[in-house]
């Protein structure tokens, strides 16, 4: 199969469409159905791993028994269930929130106070400049 059939084919999806790339895509999946050439050809590149997927697939349902098989299915399908719920409550709350700085905004936020160290943190600092400055000095005696 040619790449100029597909080429063409594309250029006349989007010609009849005014340039519209999602009303050219779905033209082409209704041209899909009836021209098997032009399936072919767009799915060539992708067909290995197409196929290589399906029997991976199949091989690892054929190796798992019923009940590991439900039991999966059931940890997919609660953990996609929850994780849609709480991505939507936590975009939410990031649009009620005050305080909260906006992707792209990071410099116009509101700037992170500076903490003050713990008298644990001052000690290993004093510490580390200790043993520092002794092995400077047992470079400079040598």
């Amino acid at each position: 199969m040619s790449l100029n059939y597909t080429e063409n084919r594309i250029k006349e999806a989007l010609r009849t469409n005014g340039g519209s790339a999602a009303k050219a895509k779905r033209q082409l999946f209704s041209w899909l159905y009836e021209d098997h050439k032009l399936l072919l050809d767009i799915t060539q590149p992708h067909l290995n791993g197409i196929v290589a997927y399906a029997v991976d697939r199949v091989l690892r349902r054929t190796t798992k028994t019923d009940e590991e098989m439900f039991e999966e299915e059931a940890e997919t399908a609660a953990l996609s269930t929850s994780s849609k719920d709480t991505l939507g409550k936590d975009i939410l709350k990031g649009f009620i929130a005050k305080d909260v700085t906006h992707f792209g905004q990071e410099s116009y936020g509101i700037p992170v106070r500076k903490k003050a160290a713990s008298q644990k943190h001052i000690d290993a600092m004093h510490m580390l400049a200790a043993k520092s400055r002794q092995k400077l000095s047992g470079l400079e005696e040598e």
